[in-house]
């Protein structure tokens, strides 16, 4: 992996990280390599973390400064009981990059996800009676770490990986929805019964998590993640898209629990993982098309009332010269009434998705 620039601004460098995994190769010490790569601030906008360079405007979010992550980051793992978070963060990077090497499908900076957490964290922690909610949050991925110490190979914890970065991003998606939505004017209360409630209504919060396919990918070792539409992509292929997404049955499973199991009135997705996703994102980006998360918001909430479906908001993140989040409101149809409702799944077809998607 080369340093990653876009319009020469240093987004993301792995150049210490690549020598690290390369001199330690293939018995690691982690608890001398956690020693010297915990996360160090280097001015406002740049931090160390793991060996990596970090552009926390970019990787994060627009408004993020490293002091606060910084600050996120001893919240969550400074206490000497959570530091088997970052261990187990540690093997993780290790390995996926190993997985990377060898041209396997994976995720790309795991690492960044436990920093996204730290952020939104530290953001989350400033709205009013959000404590028992974030140490709900520590404790379970704390949980998730410790299962990992039970294995000695990494072949044996390929599912305990991918369970603590799962239950990673759906923390961190929790924070970020609600933090989003607080700072836009709307009255939101943090539970440990629901993700939060947002203006009396509950909304629950699922994130997609996929492996990025490495073939899918442009082949530019200078452009990390970066991928390209095809001539002609239009409004009929982004529908197309995302109705071919929304009916798998991991998006089928999340909405059906959100909706019958947890009593949601609005879902929101972080489907930043979603590699499927991405060329719908490129287009509405070179187009001009994206709106504020505050305007997305609204239009889901004119949805609320509605008897036969329920307003699901995507976010999407990018990562760019300035962190983007690209918001898009849909439509899940619904059969029953209040606490009875469920997802209405013969009215769910490819051809409902593609009409109800609002941009």
């Amino acid at each position: 992996m080369q340093p990653w620039y876009v319009d020469e601004q240093l987004i993301v460098d792995p150049t210490e990280f690549v020598c690290l995994y390369e001199e330690n190769r293939p018995f690691f010490n982690i608890e001398r390599i956690k020693t010297g790569s915990i996360p160090k601030i280097i001015d406002d906008n740049y931090v160390t973390c793991c060996g990596y360079k970090f552009n926390v405007k970019s990787t994060i979010f627009e408004n993020a400064n490293s002091k606060e992550l910084c600050e996120g980051w001893s919240m969550v793992i400074s206490p000497d009981k959570y530091q088997e978070i970052y261990e187990c963060y540690l093997e993780l990077e290790i390995h996926n990059y190993s997985q990377i090497l060898y041209g396997n499908s994976a995720y790309f900076f795991p690492m960044l996800d436990l920093l996204k957490f730290c952020y939104w964290f530290y953001r989350c922690s400033k709205i009013s009676k959000s404590d028992s909610k974030l140490l709900q949050a520590k404790k379970e991925i704390l949980g998730k770490a410790k299962v990992l110490n039970q294995y000695s190979r990494s072949s044996q914890s390929i599912d305990t990986y991918e369970d603590l970065l799962n239950s990673t991003s759906d923390s961190y998606s929790e924070m970020m929805f609600a933090v989003l939505s607080h700072h836009t004017g709307y009255q939101v209360f943090l539970n440990k019964k629901n993700d939060f409630v947002i203006n009396s209504n509950i909304a629950e919060v699922k994130s997609i998590h996929d492996k990025f396919d490495t073939n899918l990918l442009d082949q530019d070792s200078g452009r990390i993640l970066r991928m390209s539409i095809s001539n002609g992509f239009g409004m009929k292929e982004l529908r197309d898209i995302f109705s071919e997404q929304l009916l798998r049955v991991k998006w089928l499973c999340h909405l059906k629990k959100a909706i019958k199991k947890q009593g949601a009135k609005i879902i929101l997705f972080n489907a930043t993982q979603s590699q499927g996703l991405r060329p719908v994102v490129i287009f509405i980006e070179e187009n001009n098309l994206r709106k504020t998360f505050n305007h997305m918001l609204e239009r889901a909430f004119s949805f609320t009332s509605h008897v036969d479906d329920i307003p699901v908001l995507v976010l999407l993140e990018s990562i760019s010269i300035q962190h983007i989040i690209t918001p898009i409101v849909l439509l899940a149809p619904v059969v029953g009434m209040n606490e009875n409702r469920e997802l209405h799944y013969s009215r769910f077809s490819p051809e409902y998705v593609r009409n109800n998607i609002f941009l």
